[in-house]
């Protein structure tokens, strides 16, 4: 007779567990929608399909359908463990991994899905690294397509910015750079763990020969360059611009290069043997990766790891960097700004053209001390907004260009004030233009000037 009770109490659990984890495989997957969804992974199972980026745990699976082509932004910051993430498109039965993630905050993960289509399903796991389960958020929310990254010089290498691991505020990667020839690196791109428009900053260090070997040794290695102090984080997976307060050079040969992050900490991949190596497209420079350490020359380096990110050669007599991204004007194209004549101050020879603008139109050059990002009519104001100054003003006639030739040594502003551009200063240039078939105005991108 007591035996009833005690069926009756296995049958109310195990409908229980199978309730409570009834999204424990793939053909269980349940839709959310944008916004937070707590999870619980200590009940699953760990599903039969290999992780590409942890050691595997227990997993829950869900599925999305975008509304839109943004880009869909899946996270699980906060979460009790040390987590994973995994997205798919296809059915259960024929998946194709599109993304995984272990660590991005911390121990916990973000996954960026690109390339999204209307309309599609993705279908997504949540788990956990070699077998840790726990309890947390899950987070799904939108981001839009980040703009291309700024066109890089012959010179220059790219690796990878497909990030499925991470690194602790102010770590360190390492690699090796070979050059045939001598190459100076004005800029480098670079991959964060933090959101766009957050600051951040480098230190690059150099040694002779290889690094491997030598990532536990502060006594081998030299401070080379760092940033100018105005770099700001692109966002995750997605080339963050930074401009060296001097740019360094790459001898012939192989150098041992240290990248230490400042702000925050580098995102980076796994490496697998076959994405470890990548060359400029003139075949001068090639960079071999590569390692990483959470404190800088110290401990043993986690390897191998591929720095996201690439060095851009400088270009010789291109004056200033271009930044922040310019919206199509009613021609169908982008217009852009650029500069001529001389960077040392004391020259007083400085021209900025503005190109691509509809055919008569106005135009007005204005500049401030700092960068900026925000959209205003029809277009995106590349300066900070405080400090701006409103420079010259004329017409794109029947070409769509203006030339503003404005010198250093008295630069007349709208106000009436005059300003003097002094060697050690970075200014920011920018042109408005009235774009009437467009029914307003609209903006070059930006060009961002160090006078020497």
């Amino acid at each position: 007779m007591r035996t009833c009770p005690r069926t009756l109490t296995l049958a109310l659990l195990t409908a229980g567990v199978a309730s409570a984890q009834a999204n424990d495989d793939c053909a269980g997957a349940i839709s959310v929608g944008l916004g937070a969804t707590a999870i619980d992974t200590t009940l699953a199972t760990t599903s039969p399909e290999v992780w590409p980026c942890a050691l595997g745990g227990s997993d829950l699976w869900y599925t999305y359908t975008a509304a839109n082509d943004n880009d869909i932004v899946l996270s699980l910051c906060g979460s009790t463990y040390d987590t994973a993430i995994e997205a798919f498109t296809g059915s259960c039965g024929t998946l194709v991994s599109i993304g995984c993630n272990d660590d991005a905050c911390g121990l916990q993960s973000t996954l960026i899905i690109d390339g999204v289509t209307s309309g599609t399903t993705y279908t997504f796991r949540v788990g956990g690294f070699n077998g840790a389960s726990g309890v947390g958020t899950l987070d799904v929310s939108e981001s839009a397509p980040p703009p291309p990254p700024p066109m890089l010089t012959p010179g220059s290498v790219e690796t990878i910015f497909e990030a499925n691991n991470g690194g602790s505020v102010g770590g360190a990667v390492y690699f090796d750079a070979t050059a045939i020839d001598a190459v100076e690196i004005g800029t480098i791109f670079t991959n964060y763990d933090v959101a766009a428009g957050s600051p951040v900053g480098i230190e690059v260090y150099t040694t002779t020969g290889t690094y491997v070997g030598n990532e536990g040794d502060p006594s081998v290695w030299t401070l080379v360059a760092n940033d100018d102090g105005n770099a700001v984080s692109s966002g995750l997976d997605v080339p963050s611009v930074i401009s060296l307060a001097a740019p360094f050079t790459i001898p012939s040969g192989t150098t041992g290069i240290a990248l230490v992050s400042v702000g925050d900490g580098h995102r980076y991949t796994n490496g697998t043997g076959a994405n470890q190596q990548f060359s400029s497209p003139n075949g001068n420079l090639t960079v071999d990766l590569g390692s990483a350490s959470n404190v800088p020359f110290s401990g043993t380096p986690f390897s191998p790891r591929i720095w996201n990110g690439a060095l851009v050669e400088s270009t010789p007599g291109t004056i200033g960097m271009n930044y922040c991204t310019a919206v199509a004007n009613s021609t169908g194209s982008t217009a852009s700004i650029s500069a001529t004549g001389s960077v040392i101050a004391a020259d007083d020879d400085l021209t900025l053209l503005a190109t691509g603008l509809p055919a008569d139109e106005f135009g007005v050059l204005i500049m401030g001390f700092a960068p900026g990002s925000t959209t205003v009519g029809n277009g995106n104001l590349c300066l900070g907004l405080f400090g701006i100054a409103r420079v010259a003003i004329d017409n794109s006639g029947a070409a769509g260009e203006i030339a503003y030739p404005i010198g250093t040594t008295s630069v007349p502003t709208g106000n009436g004030m005059v300003i003097t551009l002094s060697a050690g200063e970075t200014w920011y240039f920018q042109s408005w233009y009235r774009d009437n078939a467009a029914a307003g105005a609209n903006f070059t991108d930006g060009l961002e000037i160090t006078f020497e």
